[in-house]
């Protein structure tokens, strides 16, 4: 893992000591804390400033898939492909309970705003609500034809967001399991859905590189991300217009409103190897959950002026 200075771009450390690919992150509610989930089938706990092993907790016989922080930072839930879901406690890293149900990996979790109720998605193609005291399966929401790859509640809870495979997002009503609205016509498989602060926005990662937004209300179709147009030997593709992407970015930014830091790189630089970009080539963000997170999995792509690399990492 990569800790980066999102204002200037600079590598600020290198965390390393899983022995597998790192499937998943998360910061702590005070920022603190780095948990990571990996195929090693643990997860680690790291101090922020120091990158220092705080502890490893060990309880999963398969890969990890997600992990999450509930909302007070008290509780540590870890999502795995042994088809079950784990809650640790972040002040010993004492296992509280295993929740089982699923019968399949379970791919992605989030916690209710109130950190009551957890939602957990499964390539059983279901999602589920637990109640984080108990443990107990409150409802099975079912509809998706396809593993589910992403669940997002809505910031007053009412409103729980599903992403699947069979390129379909779901919204739901989370104190009756009834499904409100389903978003079709999404041209690839969806990787990761999420909520504006106020609610009124979904935003979706998909699996061709695009972002794309909805009005939750009315599920109009509001925006897509323009694509970038990538060098493929000599041949260059049209549409490459530098205006209209610092212009979606000015509109994802207003809308969204989860900024926690943006910074700008003027220059690409080579990282460890991994690519050199030039002068006319910006680095890609990959997604997670629906937005750039981690500086890493840099892709060279070409632009028709010079673009400076948006640096962006939100909650």
């Amino acid at each position: 893992m990569k800790l980066w200075d999102a204002a200037s771009g600079r590598l600020l450390r290198s965390i390393e000591g899983h022995f597998a690919v790192v499937s998943s992150v998360a910061l702590s509610v005070d920022r603190k804390t780095l948990a990571s989930g990996s195929y090693d089938m643990t997860v680690r706990l790291w101090e922020v400033a120091s990158g220092r092993l705080l502890r490893a907790l060990k309880g999963h016989s398969s890969a990890l898939n997600s992990v999450a922080f509930s909302p007070d930072g008290k509780t540590l839930a870890s999502a795995s492909q042994d088809q079950t879901v784990k809650l640790w406690g972040t002040a010993f890293g004492q296992l509280l309970r295993t929740i089982e149900g699923h019968s399949g990996y379970v791919t992605s979790m989030a916690f209710s705003a109130d950190g009551k109720i957890l939602a957990s998605g499964s390539w059983d193609n279901t999602i589920k609500l637990w109640e984080v005291d108990s443990g107990r399966l409150l409802r099975t929401l079912q509809g998706h034809f396809n593993p589910v790859s992403s669940v997002a509640f809505s910031a007053n809870d009412n409103t729980l967001a599903t992403g699947s495979y069979d390129k379909k997002i779901k919204l739901w009503e989370v104190a009756t399991g009834r499904l409100l609205q389903t978003i079709e016509g999404i041209p690839s498989p969806v990787n990761s859905v999420v909520f504006s602060t106020d609610g009124k926005i979904l935003a979706a990662g998909t699996m061709n590189d695009t972002v794309m937004l909805w009005e939750v209300t009315s599920g109009q179709l509001l925006h897509i991300l323009p694509e970038f147009c990538t060098k493929i030997k000599s041949q260059r593709k049209k549409n490459c217009n530098e205006r209209e992407f610092v212009n979606f970015r000015k509109y994802l930014l207003h809308q969204l409103g989860k900024i926690m830091f943006l910074g700008v790189v003027d220059e690409i630089l080579d990282f460890k190897g991994f690519f050199r970009c030039s002068s006319h080539f910006v680095a890609k963000l990959r997604y997670y959950k629906g937005i750039p997170m981690m500086l890493s999995r840099w892709r060279c792509l070409w632009t028709a002026k010079p673009l400076r690399l948006e640096v962006l990492i939100t909650r």
